[in-house]
């Protein structure tokens, strides 16, 4: 047990010699005080009681009350005995080496008055704690005369003047603030260099170091908003988040290295590792690690998903939406891709639209709109195409120009037609200026009313009759019933196809639309026909190259048939005049015979 000495007690000494001094006896001095039985004085010497081990000590026998030893080993110190127990003594206060037996409602470091409770280190102020401030660490608050201030650490809140209710928690925290009030800074370095900006909140090493009166802004994590400076109402949260921003406002970043180089630009929105890392204009939306990763001065971008818009520089007014949509746009604006890979290789084209996995590979084709995945997927500069469906224009169109592809795998046969158009599954259209429907399984057309063609008779130029041939072109026909061979026209059209697309199509069951029995004509003999008898037939449609085929406009025979109808019809009446003349003459005939028989007789 230590107990607390106050006054030394020399009892055995004062025992010794009481036998034979009965007076008060002193040592070094000739007047000894009247309250005491001995006196020691002396300047230059001290008093040295009994030294011994703590074995030695414990070997005391008998030991009297108050006895007073020095222990030169374990737990040095002076030893008392108090009648039963020994214990070293100490002084009265709290020990440099710690301090035991302590109350929780009576032991304290601090005032008992309303002075501060100051700390100092070196003789610098280290410390403060009074009714309005609390700071703690070398340096921290020590110019401080605002008000609800909180300052741990070395230099937090070391030049604040009247900043009110700042807390500064870390190495030179909010170390230059002298007048911005409503700060909260957690970390080394953080918001160090504020002087006048309020109520921003920095968390994490050096986030918002820089800032000196931006207003309003939040960063959390390692170098958020490192380089801030009066950009105001930011939000940062991530390692480097927002870490080159300097003057840009309104700007929402999430992610290590989000919005990393933006220096002015405002109202963004970036959410994952890396999103709008280049990025220094307005008004941009990225979300999603490395969206919108290289925009430096593109605007009104929106990039959602991995990688989406990813090499995108200047270019502005893009949505992707989906796994690496729009990843090589550099320079193309005005675009928009959903799916996952979605004008994926689109570089400087502009206002596409594709909508679906790997949709539209375009690189610099304008105006095509594609639904469906890997819709126009090998288009590079084609513009003005339409597909609709999975696989609509996959594999051909690369350059070509105004193609509709409307279904499952509708497409063209070559990749630099024009204004060509498939509809229907696996509908393919091999001649530039022509609509296909359906393929060749395809057994009926149907519609309520007939197919009309524009003929106004204002629109229509070098109006002829001499140029239309009828009998003589009619006469040369050979009508015909036969079997066409669906398979065999199916290798034909799919012969630029991918080997997988082409193998998987010719894999289906040919047989139905084959056995199908057809009258009509064959178009090659048409064609002779035609030649011979020198008519531009516009019925036939002759190949434009290698791997096209010959087709027939059944609704143009009508007109041929018509005039050789009205050429027949001439030749009919011709005749009939001329029987009717005849008829007339064989009537005189017998009228005279008759009279000659009357006279004969």
């Amino acid at each position: 047990m230590t107990v607390v000495l106050k006054l030394f007690s020399f009892t055995s000494l004062v025992l010794s010699l009481g036998s034979t001094l009965q007076a008060q006896v002193g040592i070094g001095t000739t007047t000894p005080a009247s309250s005491a039985k001995l006196e020691i004085s002396s300047t230059t010497q001290g008093f040295l009681p009994p030294r011994m081990t703590s074995t030695q000590r414990a070997d005391i026998s008998s030991p009297a009350t108050g006895l007073v030893v020095y222990q030169t080993d374990g737990a040095t110190g002076l030893y008392l005995y108090n009648g039963s127990a020994w214990s070293l003594l100490t002084i009265s206060g709290w020990s440099a080496s710690g301090n035991s037996g302590l109350s929780a409602t009576t032991n304290f470091i601090g005032t008992t008055d309303a002075v501060p409770f100051s700390i100092r280190y070196n003789n610098i102020k280290s410390g403060k704690i009074d009714g309005d401030n609390t700071t703690f660490g070398y340096y921290s608050g020590s110019t401080m005369t605002g008000l609800e201030n909180t300052g741990i650490g070395q230099s937090a809140l070391r030049a604040n003047t009247t900043g009110n209710a700042n807390s500064a928690l870390g190495h030179e925290a909010l170390k230059n603030n002298t007048t911005g009030s409503y700060n909260v800074s957690l970390g080394r370095g953080a918001l160090q260099s504020n002087i006048n900006g309020g109520g921003n909140t920095a968390i994490g090493w050096i986030a918002l170091m820089s800032n000196t009166s931006g207003n309003s802004n939040i960063a959390v994590g390692q170098m958020a908003m490192q380089a801030n400076t009066t950009g105001e109402s930011n939000i940062a949260l991530g390692y480097q988040s927002l870490k080159s921003n300097t003057t840009g406002g309104r700007n929402f970043s999430s992610g290590a290295g989000a919005m990393y180089s933006n220096v002015a630009g405002s109202e963004n929105i970036a959410i994952g590792f890396d999103a709008l890392r280049s990025n220094n204009n307005w008004r941009n939306i990225a979300l999603g690690s490395a969206a919108l990763y290289s925009n430096t001065t593109g605007e009104h971008n929106i990039g959602i998903g991995f990688n989406t818009l990813y090499n995108n520089l200047t270019a502005s007014q893009n949505v992707a939406v989906g796994d690496r949509a729009l990843y090589s746009n550099v320079g193309g604006y005005q675009n928009i891709g959903i799916g996952a890979y979605s004008l994926y290789n689109n570089a400087s084209g502009y206002r596409n639209t594709a909508i679906g996995v790997d949709a539209q590979t375009n690189t610099t084709g304008n105006n095509n709109t594609s639904v469906g995945m890997n819709a126009l997927n090998s288009n590079t500069s084609g513009s003005g195409n339409t597909a609709i469906g999975a696989y609509a224009l996959y594999d051909n169109n690369t350059t070509g120009f105004g193609n509709t592809a409307i279904g499952y795998y509708a497409r063209v046969s070559s990749s630099a037609l024009q204004n060509a158009t498939a509809i229907g599954y696996n509908a393919v259209v091999n001649a530039s200026n022509k609509i296909r429907l359906g393929d060749a399984n395809i057994s009926v057309i149907e519609g309520q009313v007939a197919f009309s063609n524009p003929s106004d008779g204002r629109f229509k130029r070098n109006v002829s009759e001499n140029d239309l041939k009828g009998l003589d072109f009619i006469k040369r026909l050979r009508p015909v019933v036969y079997n066409f061979d669906t398979r065999k026209y199916e290798e034909h059209v799919s012969q630029q196809l991918s080997d997988s697309t082409r193998n998987q199509r010719l894999k289906e069951n040919f047989s139905a639309s084959t056995n199908i029995r057809h009258s009509g004509f064959i178009a090659q003999e048409v064609e002779k026909a035609a030649i011979a008898s020198g008519y531009d037939f516009d019925g036939l449609h002759l190949p434009e190259q290698g791997k096209d085929y010959y087709s027939l406009s059944y609704s143009q025979f009508v007109v041929p048939l018509i005039k050789g109808m009205q050429e027949q019809q001439a030749l009919i009446e011709g005749q009939q005049k001329m029987i009717d003349k005849q008829q007339e003459e064989i009537n005189e005939l017998k009228k005279m015979v008759k009279e000659f028989l009357k006279h004969r007789k």
